[in-house]
């Protein structure tokens, strides 16, 4: 059901979810990069397992680490609030607070990400992710959260997109520049852990999958891009391993399934370094 909180229309899901000790709440704080992860396989991966998973994503387009904290130490009502509740079925109300999505339901699992084109320049890192962290921390009424790092995935080889520049539209030099941000901020904020999807991208890519899977240059194609960063959720969240789970998605080869399966895992075991899966 939806609920008016302070002027503002959420999803009231707390009847639902009270019964479920085993449920796994998680709130992604990102732009498009946390939809393409979070929004998509998620909830059926954990689903095969027979693991109750409430999913959120608080998502602007591009939005960057100091555009998070603007917005929150501002209350602007700027965010789409994607909630995919146990049932897998997702509801999006738009333009609220950054605030109302962090006290809509008691999160297991916190996540913050840089925008993509920064990600790699690990001083867009140093004053915003733990301002950003520090913030969430003291409105979050939850202090039992765990908070993650979503580390992003570098452009396909060919990408026209602007911020490719600020690696010399080199794939491989973006994503030593993302492992080289992540690794560092790890010691930023204390986080749990990271989802490593961006190394997972990258496995895949030493493969016969190739080294693109983006449908438009950056965002991940729809099938098995998604699901290996899917995976590399799933592995982070549940510490069980993608080869003990079942869900296969439509349009995925049996061999393109495994390559991905040892793209996730090998990520899981060696987050800041690429690992060949041929």
């Amino acid at each position: 059901m939806w609920l008016n909180f302070g002027g503002q229309n959420i999803i009231d899901s707390c009847k639902v979810y009270l019964a479920k000790p085993n449920l796994i709440k998680v709130l992604a704080i990102g732009n498009s990069f946390s939809e393409d992860a979070v929004e998509f396989y998620l909830h059926d991966l954990l689903k095969e397992k027979k693991q109750d998973i409430l999913i959120a994503n608080a998502m602007i387009p591009a939005c960057n680490l100091s555009t998070h904290i603007n917005n929150l130490q501002n209350n602007l009502p700027f965010y789409s609030y994607r909630k995919i509740n146990i049932f897998g079925e997702k509801k999006t109300i738009e333009n609220q607070t950054l605030s109302t999505i962090i006290n809509n339901e008691e999160w297991d699992y916190i996540s913050f990400q840089q925008a993509s084109p920064e990600s790699g320049l690990v001083e867009t890192f140093v004053t915003n992710l733990p301002s950003l962290y520090n913030q969430t921390y003291a409105i979050n009424l939850n202090k039992n959260t765990k908070y993650l790092l979503h580390e992003t995935w570098a452009y396909a080889p060919t990408s026209n997109h602007p911020g490719f520049v600020n690696y010399n539209r080199n794939q491989i030099t973006m994503y030593n520049g993302i492992i080289n941000s992540y690794m560092k901020a790890m010691k930023m904020i204390p986080a749990t852990k990271i989802i490593p999807s961006g190394t997972a991208i990258q496995n895949a890519r030493t493969s016969t999958l190739g080294n693109d899977l983006t449908r438009d240059g950056f965002h991940l194609n729809l099938t098995i891009g998604r699901y290996i960063v899917a995976g590399a959720w799933y592995e982070g969240l549940t510490g069980r391993s993608i080869f003990r789970n079942n869900y296969l998605p439509s349009g995925i080869s049996t061999n393109d399934l495994l390559l991905s399966k040892k793209a996730i895992h090998y990520a899981t075991v060696a987050p800041f370094k690429t690992t060949n899966i041929n």
